[in-house]
């Protein structure tokens, strides 16, 4: 089960649902009224888990409490932590450890990537991630850029990235600032290689436990960033918060 998109046809193609919807988990019924192939199992994976909202999942829960026989439900996601407690509670947790890198930077250069390297430091060592954030990478590095710039204008730079995916908006923030954080404790950067430098000379302006603070927030408007009230307000008040981070 995937958030549902539509083909095209006469008519204009509709805009890709980014949730899981209660249809979808209702529409369950049907399947689970049937039986299974030769008696074998019966999965439904629910991937991404975290696009169900709230009455989603709430709907998915009986399913989860009392399971029809021969019935599996796989719920795969990387923010467990937007899933309910109910949820999370019902099931049982297998972390998935990141594949080696010498065959992923392989495949990576298979898939076209001029630098692979940094592309899977970006994605955290996700290899569908950094295959996905290729097509925008540009505009991360012009937007990570302008973080390290002496000239930094939050209400300037919040103009060039309007049409920017606020979800990869913020995660750019948040990758970029857990660099400061690790430059500024360890000496060191995790997401961003390429610009170690301007990342340990951005670092030495601030105090860590600002920058772990800057963080938390950045956490929280993540959770908000799929549906902001003013999507410009909202990348200058972020922006606005990391001038006072470098300049405290």
């Amino acid at each position: 089960m995937a958030p549902e998109s539509r083909e095209e046809g006469a008519e204009p193609a509709k805009k890709r649902s980014e949730q899981v919807r209660i249809e979808q988990v209702r529409e369950l019924a049907d399947f689970l009224a049937v039986g299974t192939h030769r008696g074998g199992l019966r999965v439904i994976l629910v991937y991404p888990a975290e696009a169900m909202n709230a009455n989603t999942q709430n709907a998915l829960l009986k399913n989860l409490e009392e399971p029809p026989s021969a019935t599996v439900f796989l719920l795969v996601t990387t923010q467990p932590e937007r899933l309910l407690a109910t949820v999370r509670s019902r099931c049982l947790r297998f972390t998935l450890p990141f594949p080696p890198s010498e065959p992923v930077l392989r495949w990576l250069k298979e898939q076209g990537l001029e630098h692979p390297e940094a592309m899977l430091a970006g994605a955290g060592g996700a290899p569908l991630a950094a295959l996905k954030a290729a097509d925008t990478d540009a505009d991360r590095l012009r937007f990570t850029g302008s973080l390290g710039s002496s000239g930094f204008d939050p209400i300037a730079l919040a103009e060039t990235v309007l049409r920017v995916p606020l979800w990869d908006l913020v995660g750019w923030l948040q990758r970029w600032s857990c660099d400061l954080l690790l430059a500024r404790v360890a000496g060191r950067v995790r997401y961003n290689p390429n610009q170690e430098g301007l990342i340990v000379d951005t670092a030495r302006h601030c105090d860590a436990a600002d920058i772990a603070a800057y963080l938390r927030r950045l956490a929280q408007a993540r959770a908000l960033a799929r549906h902001p009230l003013n999507a410009k307000l909202f990348v200058e008040d972020l922006l606005l918060g990391y001038q006072r981070l470098i300049r405290a």
